[in-house]
């Protein structure tokens, strides 16, 4: 019996001797020095140290430009005060409120009550959600303006249809503010409203999307039971596409806004999908179970949409390599948290923009009350209510709108902050794998015990 395992041991003692998997220290040590030395670099560090950088360059701009409105305004206060005669000093500062009014609301009386309906829904919409939130059960739906009328237990239901319909009626009234003329204030509130607007429309076509895209890989699935083609290209394509390019009926509005950042959801959720198939082929593929545990079948039709997966699953692989799996799932990890930093810098800019939205309003008013008080013949009043409209609106806006700037700053260390992650994963992953490997091999105390095992079986070793 002894004889008979040494017979079986020394056969793959010699396969592992020419797979290279014996332990070689000096191989090891090569590979350990190399991580070493690529941790060192430390690549995202870099980007830290940029945006630190700016983050102190931004704040000396800001200070810089609120000191500059501040002379602007020293300035057009001193031509006004220092006119000729009360007659002049009349008439520069009714030209002055009036140029101002006509860039915040371009003439528009009726717009600030439009902005005051669309508040008042939006506080009543978050109002509900929070209600809902504390009504809802595990099962109910998240809030959101999807536009659906999903199962959702009775406590909740109505709060769900009352979100609903404030939804459509803020999409309704975001909307007449592009019939609105522009002015300032209009530009920044259709900024605003049409990245809302888009929201909500992406939430609904991208629901059904998602869902299709599924129905859709399960009868790829059961196509390839059936013995038809294991991977069909054109199919696949409509299955990627199907999620990852959903229609916003809102693009152009938003392109003319100057936001399309949110079509960045669609991708998420598409990435969100990707890795979960993945994820789910990766632990099949290590599990060592005979039977592939159930949807991953469907998960392969998804994965299969991947070009460094298709060309081995159509290779007839009963799963893509290990080292694939982990190298893609490495890649989606990256690419979904590139898309969430996206979608937060559009919540920034959103914050940002209504901040923005609030200071004008606030000096809309100030410059509407001065020229009341101008009409009224209190030209004194009136000139301080001007003062004021500057002063706690107009110069504070400036910050805002240095800080919008940073944003774009940000957004852009964030893609290279990306490429680099890519970099860093791409050379990371091999050499983990590589010193977990070269550290794993069989030492000669180990063979001496496998030599001198009396009830040790064949050794079988299949390594992707």
């Amino acid at each position: 019996m002894r004889l008979r395992n040494v017979v079986l041991v020394l056969p793959a003692l010699l396969c592992l001797a020419g797979c290279g998997t014996l332990f070689n220290k000096q191989r090891s040590d090569a590979a350990t020095a190399a991580q070493t030395k690529f941790n060192d670099i430390k690549l995202l560090d870099l980007v830290k140290d940029e945006r630190k950088h700016n983050g102190e360059m931004l704040m000396r701009e800001i200070d810089i430009a609120q000191r500059q409105m501040t002379a602007a305004r020293d300035a057009r206060l001193l031509a006004i005060v220092t006119s000729s005669d009360d007659v002049a000093r009349r008439k520069k500062l009714g030209e002055a409120i009036e140029a101002r009014l006509k860039v915040l609301t371009d003439n528009d009386e009726d717009f600030a009550g439009l902005l005051t309906k669309i508040d008042e829904r939006e506080e009543s919409l978050r109002t509900a959600i929070d209600e809902y939130l504390i009504l809802r059960k595990k099962s109910d739906p998240k809030p959101e303006c999807s536009g659906t009328n999903p199962d959702v237990s009775k406590p909740a239901g109505s709060k769900w249809e009352f979100i609903q319909t404030r939804c459509g009626q803020l999409v309704e009234l975001r909307r007449e503010l592009a019939s609105k003329p522009k002015g300032m204030l209009g530009a920044i509130a259709l900024k605003i409203s049409a990245t809302e607007n888009a929201r909500a429309e992406l939430a609904t076509n991208l629901k059904a999307a998602e869902a299709d895209a599924r129905q859709m890989a399960k009868k790829l699935a059961e196509a390839q039971k059936a013995g038809k083609p294991v991977f069909d290209e054109k199919e696949l394509e409509k299955l990627k596409e199907r999620v990852a390019n959903v229609t916003i009926p809102s693009a152009q509005q938003l392109s003319d806004a100057g936001i399309d950042d949110v079509r960045a959801a669609a991708a998420l959720r598409w990435i969100e999908m990707q890795k979960a198939a993945v994820d789910k082929l990766l632990a099949a593929a290590t599990s060592g179970e005979a039977q592939p545990p159930a949807g991953t079948s469907d998960a392969l039709q998804i994965a299969a949409a991947l070009p460094s997966l298709a060309n081995q699953l159509q290779q007839g692989f009963r799963y893509p390599r290990v080292s694939a799996l982990v190298m893609e799932s490495q890649r989606l990890r990256i690419e979904a948290d590139r898309y969430r930093r996206q979608l937060a810098r559009v919540d920034e800019e959103l914050a940002l923009l209504r901040e923005k939205l609030r200071r004008l309003r606030d000096e809309t008013r100030a410059v509407s009350a001065a020229k009341s008080e101008f009409d009224a013949n209190h030209t004194d009043v009136a000139l301080a209510k001007y003062t004021e409209a500057w002063t706690a609106s107009r110069i504070p806006t400036t910050a805002v709108e240095w800080k919008l700037i940073g944003l774009a700053h940000d957004r852009a260390l964030d893609q290279s902050e990306a490429a680099l992650a890519q970099w860093d994963a791409l050379v990371r992953t091999p050499l983990e794998v590589l010193v977990a490997a070269e550290g794993s091999g069989l030492k000669p105390d180990d063979i001496a015990r496998l030599l001198h095992a009396i009830e040790l079986g064949a050794i079988g070793v299949g390594v992707y």
